[in-house]
């Protein structure tokens, strides 16, 4: 990352980039390099690579919590001062320590194949629907348990930096988490979970998850387990799916209730890109000689 810090190099990189701009636009060799990025529609390279180390450190922030001059380490912290990103916020999403090899470890019985028929209530059967949903006033997710005699329902609002996908994920660990509020004495042979997030299913299905919220799913689908079949399953949405239906209508519910409960989670990956292309506005050889 030091030769980021010199003109020199930053001009040479920006230089290759202006060629394949030139080409894309079908433009004279003579078309200075802002120019073309405007007429191309490219971000500036500088940029990007800003966004991707800026990524590495969110995911491997432990490294970075120690500044050390004229390193890698320091040039990173400056970076991310310079973008407004506190990289501290994304240590809760450091992979903890597991002594089970992930070839050794149960993955929990997840299919993503559609159902012709979606239960609700069922003697001796739990029916969850979950979702989540993002507005521009916020980010919020629900749960809907079908119980043999009753409906139950949560909700749950997060901040503006969080994506869906933490939203549908939290919305599942919420549903597993409210069990144990389940009157003593009750028997359920299973437990279905529905969800129309493939990207969450597939996230706890892994056997070695990155995400700390996929990895809260797994614990408390273990702990279930040794009592009664515990499954997860992918239902389309917004096809008139009652449980859907009535998980996203909370979902959304959420995000302006005020009596929803709020849960701090770390911001987003894709707020963090985000947060970086509002750095391409202005003028990229302006942006790429300040911010060394």
């Amino acid at each position: 990352m030091t030769v980021l810090k010199s003109d020199y190099y930053v001009r040479k990189i920006e230089s290759v980039q202006r060629l394949f701009a030139i080409k894309l636009i079908r433009g004279f060799k003579s078309i200075s390099y802002e120019a073309s990025l405007t007429l191309s529609g490219l971000p500036p390279i500088i940029n990007r690579i800003h966004e991707r180390v800026l990524s590495y450190a969110a995911k491997h922030p432990d490294h970075y919590s120690q500044p050390c001059l004229n390193s890698h380490i320091d040039f990173t912290n400056n970076l991310s001062s310079t973008y407004n990103v506190d990289i501290g916020k994304y240590g809760r999403n450091v992979v903890g320590l597991n002594s089970t090899p992930p070839y050794m470890r149960c993955s929990p019985n997840v299919s993503i194949s559609p159902l012709s028929l979606y239960p609700l209530s069922k003697e001796g059967t739990l029916n969850i629907y979950t979702d989540g949903s993002k507005t521009p006033d916020g980010t919020g997710c629900a749960f809907v348990v079908f119980y043999p005699d009753w409906i139950d329902y949560g909700q749950s609002k997060l901040s503006n930096e969080n994506s869906v996908f933490q939203a549908e994920l939290l919305a599942i660990r919420n549903s597993l988490q409210s069990l144990f509020n389940c009157q003593l004495g009750s028997v359920f042979h299973k437990i279905n979970i529905f969800s129309d997030s493939v990207s969450s299913l597939q996230s706890i299905k892994d056997c070695d998850p990155k995400n700390s919220l996929a990895r809260d799913v797994q614990k408390y689908i273990s702990f279930f387990s040794m009592f009664t079949e515990v499954t997860l399953t992918w239902c389309k949405g917004h096809s008139k799916i009652l449980g859907n239906e009535l998980a996203d209508f909370f979902a959304k519910d959420a995000i302006t209730n005020p009596h929803s409960k709020f849960i701090s989670l770390p911001p987003s990956l894709s707020h963090l890109k985000n947060t970086c292309l509002l750095y391409t506005s202005p003028s990229p050889r302006d942006l790429s000689t300040s911010r060394m």
